[in-house]
This record gives C-alpha cells, sequence and structure tokens, in this order.
C-alpha cells in the first residue's frame, strides 16, 4: 500500500488493496469508490480514486472505464476535462454492455461533444441503454424521433448553436453541457472559466448534481483540494491554490500537471482568486 495511502485496519479493506495490487479490476474499482466518497475507514481522494479508477479500467472493469470517463469529462482529481478521452473510456465500457456508459456515449454522439455527431449512433447506443431501463436515454430517444432535422446538421457549430440556445432557454443538461465545452474550449466553444462557473451555477440551481459537483471542483485548490483557495493561475483563471507550495507542487506532479496546458514556461506569479 501507497505510504500516502490510509493504512487499513478492517481486514476486508486489506483484502480489497491486496486483491488490487495483485491485480483485481474489481478490487480496485471498489478502492476508487470508498476513496470518492471517503468511505470505508479511507480519506476522500480525488487523486487515488482516479488512480485506482485507472488501474480497474485499465485492467478491463467497465465500471472502472465508466467512472474514469466521468473523471476526465470533469476533470476530477487532477485530470483535465477532457471529452474526447472520457467519450474513449464510455465506448470501452458500453461494448461490455455497462448501461451508464451507453447512455452518456449515446449523448456523446447526439450532441458531437468528445465525438463526431452521429444521429444513427447516438440512437443506437442510447436503444442499448434504454432498453436496459435508462429514463434519460428514453427521452432523448424521443426527442430525437421528433427532431426533423438532417444528420448533416449535427456538426459543432450547429451543437454550440443549439446548446447555447438552449442553455440560455434555462435546459439545466444543455447548460451542464455547455460548460463543460467553455472549459476545455472543445466545440468551436470559447475557452472561459468564467463563463463555465456562470453556466454550471445556474444548472446546479436547478438540482443538477454533476454541475454541483463540478462547480466544487473548479472552487477547490487544484493540488490538495482544500475548498475556496485564495490564489489562482493568473493564465488560466480556473486552476486555484492555497499557496506557492499548492501550485509548484501541481506544476510538474499528478495524472495532469499544469505546465502542459499552461503557456508559460515557468511557474508563473499568483493573483488573488476571484
Amino acid at each position: 500500500m501507497n505510504s500516502n495511502e490510509n493504512t487499513a485496519t478492517a481486514d476486508p479493506l486489506r483484502m480489497f488493496f491486496t486483491a488490487a495490487e495483485g491485480g483485481s479490476s474489481a478490487a480496485a474499482f471498489n478502492l476508487g469508490v470508498l476513496y470518492e466518497y471517503g468511505q470505508g475507514g479511507l480519506s476522500q481522494s480525488w487523486e487515488l480514486a482516479v488512480k485506482w479508477y485507472l488501474k480497474s479500467a485499465e485492467g478491463g472493469e467497465a465500471r472502472g472505464q465508466c467512472q474514469l470517463a466521468a473523471c476526465y469529462a470533469q476533470g476530477r482529481g487532477g485530470l483535465a476535462s477532457n471529452m474526447a478521452t472520457a467519450a474513449a473510456w464510455y465506448r470501452k465500457a458500453a461494448l461490455q454492455g455497462d448501461m451508464n456508459a451507453q447512455a452518456a456515449l449515446g449523448t456523446c454522439y447526439a450532441t458531437g461533444v468528445g465525438v463526431k455527431a452521429d444521429r444513427k449512433l447516438a440512437e443506437e447506443w442510447c436503444r442499448k441503454a434504454a432498453a436496459q431501463g435508462d429514463r434519460d436515454s428514453q427521452d432523448l430517444l424521443r426527442d430525437m424521433a421528433e427532431d426533423v432535422g438532417s444528420p448533416d446538421n449535427m456538426g459543432a457549430a450547429n451543437t454550440l448553436s443549439s446548446l447555447t440556445a438552449e442553455a440560455e432557454q434555462g435546459d439545466q443538461v444543455s447548460q451542464f453541457i455547455l460548460a463543460t465545452l467553455h472549459r476545455s474550449g472543445e466545440c468551436g466553444a470559447e475557452r472561459s472559466a468564467e463563463r463555465a462557473r456562470q453556466l454550471l451555477k445556474a444548472s446546479a440551481a436547478q438540482g443538477s448534481l454533476a454541475a454541483a459537483s463540478l462547480l466544487t471542483t473548479m472552487r477547490a485548490c487544484a493540488s490538495c483540494g482544500t475548498p475556496h483557495p485564495r490564489y489562482m493561475c493568473p493564465r488560466c483563471k480556473e486552476a486555484k491554490y492555497c499557496n506557492t507550495e499548492c501550485q509548484r507542487k501541481h506544476w510538474t506532479e499528478g495524472p495532469d500537471p499544469h505546465k502542459a496546458r499552461c503557456t508559460r514556461k515557468d511557474v508563473p506569479p499568483l493573483e488573488p482568486a476571484v
């Protein structure tokens, strides 16, 4: 067990670590869940949750692949929000029959987020998820059946325009999706952490748990996870830190070091967070 991880005192927890370190992708998934929610005597840690979800996903566990995809979609555990990578992991899990992954992948194809928009594939994956009882997929299938537009009109520009119009009308799902696009700068959306936060607040106010969760992540220190840190990266205005120590650690360490995404070659001076 890594020295940075909690020492397990309960036999079942020791068994999870032993099995996971021995190659059990199912045990690795379970550890990811325990770290995500801070259960089983372990302290909550998104970085360690991502670590075990990745191990589980690479071992072929569909649930781990789906959770890892969600972490990429929401930028959890030090990962940069990347819908293309999220869609790739959703696909791996969907091919194994995971209902949540099938639903997510269907939505990706329907909206053109992370993948090229494809109405046929959207319907195919939504049907698979709907057949397992996923209500969101059932609703999306109904929406697509009522849509008189051509599949050729589902490109990125049209997707961004449609999402913007729907978000302005108060649709919480569109607000959340549009927020992730502004956060990553995908599909032609201007990369803007402030715009992403505005949309997430609007979506969360209507009850979106995903929006509330991502908003909490964006408000926390990118290194240690402490809520409402005092400083932020002056370039992206998104990465927030408690102090220069947290900033320097996040600059080069973790699965997604900030140095790889920042145009500065050296660590930029911090400025007060807004």
